[in-house]
């Protein structure tokens, strides 16, 4: 619905619920899977971090679990950079393909790899310069609090009013990347008007 709107600079509300009603279950029912495959994936390395920590307590100081340990965190700040990614790229990328094409989400997922494969680099920058834009917003956002004595953050926190005072920022980011997205071609451009 959003995206919806932001596309097509209307706020409606029906309209897009009941057009694209399939396509949003079929992005629920993704992004679940995706939730617990790293529900799992995550959760292998937590038990083997709990044992190699209760190795070290238990016993004389081993090489083995502090290493395990070390691996630990090396395998999570890959998995977290992954899950990211596949989260990013949906959001911004594949939910554009399925709102132009009518697609299912994994559908819209192939259609992207393809794109992707292609531009690897391009969509490398764009994720490092969307950390940038992630970090800055953040940066703002904490200096409004403070400026205010954390008056912002009771105001922020009321559901609907902390909606509004945060909207221009959301449009902001979705405009961002349907702005980064169209430059690969007029099929892949959500602002164009629909024939």
């Amino acid at each position: 619905m959003f995206l919806h709107c932001v596309a097509h600079n209307k706020a409606e509300v029906k309209v897009p619920w009941t057009k694209f009603r399939q396509h949003a279950n079929s992005l629920f029912l993704f992004r679940i899977v995706v939730d617990l495959i790293a529900l799992v994936a995550f959760g292998l390395p937590c038990l083997f971090a709990v044992f190699s920590i209760f190795a070290i307590i238990s016993g004389p100081p081993y090489v083995g679990p502090v290493l395990g340990i070390v691996m630990i965190v090396l395998v999570f700040f890959v998995l977290a950079i992954a899950f990211w990614l596949v989260k990013r790229f949906t959001t911004d990328f594949v939910m554009p393909i399925m709102f132009l094409r009518s697609t299912s989400c994994t559908t819209a997922w192939r259609q992207f790899l393809t794109l992707l494969s292609a531009n690897k680099a391009r969509f490398a920058l764009y994720a490092l310069f969307r950390i940038v834009i992630g970090i800055a917003i953040g940066a703002i956002i904490f200096a409004v609090v403070l400026g205010t004595c954390c008056c912002a953050l009771c105001i922020f926190a009321i559901p609907y009013i902390g909606t509004v005072a945060f909207l221009p920022v959301l449009v902001f980011v979705r405009s961002y990347s349907l702005c980064y997205f169209r430059q690969f071609g007029p099929e892949f451009d959500v602002f164009s008007p629909s024939p």
